[in-house]
């Protein structure tokens, strides 16, 4: 597939392998609510750009991402990602000092290769990788669902580990967890904030689910008990069922995750800094 006329020329769109770094010994993540933060700001330069997030991995120090785009275009999303995530970053006191971007080509024969190599080094309940969005365990805007359903449909991209978790039986309910547990759950499965007010009603349900009672959950939010029941009559929030299918899943919670990377206890409410633009060069073919 060819792209746009760029420079007299026309650039073919293929994937590459991109990996964005800091500089050792800083996390790149450091709490579990900056990894969406990250997608969605991605996804805003790869909407303008004209590229395609085919798969990707966030690790705590590092972001890989599989790219289908321009050679150009491909440069200007990376290079403005590290700018624009910097910026923010400084402005919460935290100083982002950026490795060099590398860049690899990938065959179109070997993309789900290489999707299965992106998200095959983590366990399951890792949920910052494309895998959650490839088997519905997720609804977010990083992955067009036309990648989705052609991931999907590769047999080369079929593993042990793509097979999605069967749904628990109407009326389950777990044993308690904790209600850090619970809203890792609720970030994960929404890419949203556990008090953000589109969370609400979610959270209240899934922590029912989770084992609470209404007058725990009352207690644990500061609201009514009432307010707790009329949430708990509503019909089921969206994201529900995933959240049910994850809180059921031993292999999906993230109750097993050491704490020291951050992976599965959220830190305080973060607010959105406007990024700033910057030019790009083009990586080296």
């Amino acid at each position: 597939m060819a792209c746009p006329l760029l420079g007299g020329r026309v650039e073919v769109c293929v994937p590459r392998l991109v990996t964005l770094s800091r500089v050792p010994p800083r996390l790149l993540f450091q709490q579990p609510r900056r990894y969406p933060e990250f997608l969605d700001r991605l996804a805003l330069l790869t909407e303008r750009w004209g590229t395609d997030l085919l798969a990707y991995t966030l690790e705590p120090r590092r972001a890989r991402l599989l790219l289908s785009g321009a050679r150009t275009d491909v440069a200007h999303v990376a290079r403005l990602q590290q700018s624009g995530w910097g910026v923010w970053s400084h402005h919460r006191g935290d100083f982002v000092q950026w490795a060099p971007a590398t860049f690899e080509r990938v065959r179109s024969t070997e993309t789900a290769r290489a999707r299965a190599w992106l998200q095959g080094g983590f366990p399951p309940c890792w949920p910052w990788t494309s895998l959650w969005d490839l088997l519905q365990l997720r609804h977010s805007r990083w992955i067009v669902p036309a990648r989705q359903a052609e991931a999907r449909l590769d047999p080369a991209w079929i593993t042990p580990l793509a097979a999605r978790p069967l749904a628990p039986p109407p009326g389950w309910r777990s044993e308690r967890l904790d209600w850090a547990v619970l809203e890792a759950v609720v970030l994960q499965i929404t890419a949203r904030p556990p008090e953000h007010r589109y969370s609400r009603v979610l959270r209240t349900q899934l922590a029912w689910v989770a084992g609470w009672s209404p007058g725990e959950i009352a207690e644990q939010l500061g609201v009514g008990v009432r307010a707790v029941a009329r949430c708990l009559r509503k019909e089921p929030a969206p994201g529900w069922s995933e959240g049910r299918l994850v809180l059921a899943s031993p292999e999906l919670r993230p109750d097993g995750l050491p704490s020291p990377t951050g992976r599965a206890m959220p830190g305080p409410l973060e607010v959105r800094c406007p990024a700033t633009a910057s030019s790009s060069p083009a990586p080296a073919k």
